[in-house]
C-alpha cells in the first residue's frame, strides 16, 4: 500500500488556538510484543497467520491473533479519518487507527477483552466491548452523536489583531516568544507592575520550580527595551483587556494519507509522585525523552517520579513490562529531562533543576551525578561515536562534553549569551549541534578545532527548538515561533526554510527518519507531522489522546526513530500517561 503525502489543505479559519519490520514475523513483535507466546508451535501458528493476513484480500486472522473491524457513522457531517481506539484491557495496550471511507480494521490482535470507541472532537462515541478469541474476526460498529460546541465568550482574531504590530511586539517576539510561543501572553491579564515583575524574573530570577539560573541572566537589555515590552504587554493584556484568542486554520485530515498508520500506546506503570508541592491523588505523570537501546527496549525519564523507567515492548504482562530506577533521595527533585545510552549500556540523563549530568549502570543500579564547571539547567544529552557525552545548558553559560574515559568535563561558552541550548544532535563528524531558542541561533561545536560556530536563523524571530541530523549531514531544526522548519548543510553552511501549511503550528521536534523524511511534533493541532523530502508535502496525523496544552493539544516531548524506521515518543499533558509506538505503515491492509 502506498504511503501518500497530503496533496492539499483547506485553510479556512475554524477553531481557536485554545481548542485545537523488516519481515512479517517481526511485524507481530513490533505491534504488541513477543512474550504472549508459550511454545514454538504457537510461534509457528502466529507467523503463518500473519503472513496469510498480509496477503491481498485476506479477511481472516491466524489461529494466534484476531481482527476487530467495523464502520464509523455520524449523525452530522462527513466521517473523514476519525481515530478509532481499540484498548486491550488485560494487557493495557491501546491501538489507534484512522477510518477510511467510514470503515476501520485492526489486525494481529492477541486474544483478549477490548473496548472500542472513536476519538473525534465534536462527537460523542459509544464504547463497544469485544471478547476476541484466537483466529476470530469480530465486528464493532460505532454510531457517533454530534455534541453541541461549548459556550465561549472568547473572541477569535488574527495574529495582528491579538498582537498589534510595533516595536514592542518586535522586542517581545525576539526576546520572549522563542520560549513562550504565541500562546501564553494573551491568556494572562496583568497591570504594568505585574508584567514588569515577570520581565525581571526572566532577567534576574529566581526561576520557578528550582531552576538554578535565570533564562536571560547574562543578557544586557537596555532599560528602554524592558519598559517597551512591559508597556506593550500592559496595553494589550491588562486587567480589563478583552478575552481573545488566535483563530486557527481548520485541520482537514487526508484519510488516504493517514489510514495506513497505527499508534500503539503502552500504559505507564504506577509510580510514586515525588515532585514536591503537588498533591498525589490528582497528580499527572509524564514520560519525557525516549531512548532505544540495542535490545529494543525503550528508556524514559519519569519526571514527576524522579526516576528512570524502561519499557520492554515484547513483554505482554503489564506488571513485568516496566522497570524503574529511582534517584537517591538526597538528589532532590532534579527535573529529569533528556537521556542517552552509550555503547556500554550506561544511561545518562540531564537535570533541569539539579544542574548535573547523571549516569546509571543498569546492571548494578549504581548512579553517579557529574558536576559541571558552571551551574545551569541541563536540558539534553547525546553520545558521540567515541562514547563522549555532550550536554547543553538551556539556562546557563554554555555547552560541554564529558570524556568517555576520564569523565573530565570540557565546556564552551556560547558566542551569544543566553542562547538557551535546547535541542542537541551529533553529526557524522562528531560535531555537536544545539538549537538556541533564546537568541534565535543554531550552534555547532567542533571538538577537533576547538571552536563554536553560530548560525542565525533565516527568520529573525524563529525560536528554534529540537534538531536532528539526516544521513547526508543536513541539520534540521524546528522554528517553534515562526511555524517553519529549517535546515543547515553541515559542510557548506547553506540554510533553507520550509513553512508549515497550517497557521500557528508550533513545530517542536524536527527529527529525520531512516529515509530522511522529517518528523515534526506540534501541540497546537495535537499532531505528529511528516515532511516528505521528495515532494516537500506535510502530512498531519492527529495524536491518539487529547492533551491539556493550548486547550487540548498533546505536547510530545521528544521522538526517537527505531531501526525499523518506526517512531517512539512519550507523553505529557494527557489523561493517560503512555509510551507510544508510532508505526506510519502499521495500519489496516487491503
Amino acid at each position: 500500500m502506498m504511503y501518500l503525502p497530503v496533496q492539499s489543505f483547506s485553510l479556512r479559519p475554524a477553531l481557536s488556538y485554545g481548542q485545537m519490520e523488516d519481515t512479517m514475523k517481526n511485524r507481530f513483535f513490533l505491534r504488541h510484543g513477543g512474550k504472549v507466546l508459550t511454545s514454538l508451535a504457537t510461534l509457528s501458528l502466529i507467523v503463518a497467520g500473519i503472513i496469510l493476513a498480509s496477503q491481498p484480500g485476506a479477511t481472516q486472522s491466524s489461529k494466534g491473533t484476531g481482527v476487530i473491524s467495523g464502520t464509523v457513522t455520524a449523525d452530522r457531517g462527513v466521517v473523514r479519518g476519525f481515530r478509532v481506539k481499540v484498548k486491550d484491557t488485560a494487557h493495557k495496550i491501546t491501538y489507534t487507527v484512522f477510518s477510511r471511507r467510514g470503515q476501520y480494521k485492526v489486525s494481529d490482535l492477541p486474544p483478549s477483552s477490548y473496548e472500542v470507541r472513536v476519538l473525534q472532537r465534536g462527537f460523542e462515541s459509544p464504547v463497544e466491548t469485544v471478547a476476541l478469541g484466537a483466529g476470530e474476526t469480530k465486528t464493532a460498529n460505532l454510531a457517533l452523536k454530534a455534541e453541541a460546541p461549548p459556550p465561549s465568550t472568547v473572541q477569535l482574531v488574527d495574529y495582528d489583531t491579538l498582537y498589534p504590530p510595533g516595536p514592542g511586539r518586535d522586542l517581545l517576539e525576539v526576546t520572549c516568544m522563542g520560549c513562550h510561543g504565541k500562546g501564553m501572553f494573551h491568556r494572562q491579564q496583568r497591570n504594568a507592575d505585574g508584567w514588569r515583575a515577570s520581565v525581571e524574573l526572566m532577567l534576574s530570577g529566581p526561576m520557578p520550580g528550582g531552576q538554578p539560573a535565570p533564562a536571560l541572566g547574562r543578557t544586557n537589555m537596555p532599560a528602554r527595551d524592558k519598559e517597551a515590552i512591559v508597556q506593550y504587554l500592559a496595553s494589550n493584556f491588562g486587567p480589563n483587556s478583552p478575552k481573545r484568542d488566535l483563530k486557527l486554520d481548520e485541520l482537514l485530515v487526508d484519510e488516504d494519507a493517514v489510514a495506513d498508520a497505527l499508534f500503539v500506546e503502552y500504559d505507564a506503570p504506577k509510580m510514586e509522585f515525588r515532585r514536591p508541592g503537588r498533591p498525589n491523588p490528582n497528580a499527572t505523570h509524564f514520560l519525557h525523552d525516549p531512548y532505544l537501546d540495542a535490545e529494543g527496549q525503550v528508556w524514559y525519564p519519569s519526571v514527576a517520579a524522579n526516576s528512570i523507567v524502561r519499557l520492554n515492548p515484547r513483554e505482554m504482562d503489564p506488571e513485568k513490562r516496566w522497570k524503574e530506577w529511582v534517584l537517591p533521595e538526597n538528589s532532590g527533585w532534579v527535573f529529569l529531562h533528556g537521556i542517552t545510552v552509550d555503547s556500554k549500556n550506561h544511561l545518562f540523563w540531564a537535570e533541569i533543576n539539579g544542574g548535573r549530568v547523571g549516569e546509571l549502570d543498569p546492571q548494578t543500579g549504581e548512579m553517579t551525578r557529574h558536576s559541571l564547571p558552571t551551574l545551569g539547567s541541563v536540558l539534553q544529552v547525546a553520545v558521540d561515536s567515541k562514547d563522549n557525552i555532550w550536554y547543553g545548558q538551556v539556562h546557563g553559560v554554555g555547552v560541554g562534553r564529558i570524556d568517555a574515559k576520564t569523565r573530565r568535563v570540557k565546556q564552551w561558552p556560547t558566542p551569544t549569551p543566553d542562547a538557551s541550548a535546547y535541542g542537541l544532535a551529533i553529526d557524522q563528524k562528531d560535531r555537536a549541534w544545539f538549537a538556541g531558542y533564546g537568541k534565535n541561533v543554531v550552534l555547532m561545536v567542533d571538538p577537533v578545532s576547538d571552536t563554536v560556530k553560530e548560525y542565525k536563523t533565516l527568520t529573525r524571530a524563529a525560536g528554534p527548538r529540537r534538531l536532528g541530523v539526516d544521513s547526508k549531514g543536513i541539520v534540521w531544526h524546528s522554528e517553534f515561533l515562526a511555524g517553519k522548519i529549517g535546515s543547515i548543510n553541515s559542510d557548506t553552511g547553506e540554510q533553507k526554510e520550509y513553512t508549515l501549511p497550517l497557521r500557528h503550528t508550533h513545530p517542536y521536534e524536527t527529527w529525520p527518519d531512516r529515509e530522511d523524511n522529517i518528523w515534526i511534533t506540534d501541540h497546537v493541532y495535537g499532531c505528529i507531522i511528516k515532511f516528505d523530502r521528495k515532494t516537500e508535502k506535510f502530512t498531519y496525523y492527529p495524536l491518539p489522546q487529547y492533551g491539556s496544552f493550548a486547550g487540548g493539544g498533546w505536547s510530545v516531548p521528544k521522538i526517537e526513530v527505531a531501526k525499523d524506521n518506526t517512531i517512539w515518543f512519550g507523553s505529557r499533558g494527557v489523561a493517560n500517561t503512555v509510551a507510544v509506538h508510532w508505526i506510519p505503515k502499521g495500519g489496516p491492509r487491503e
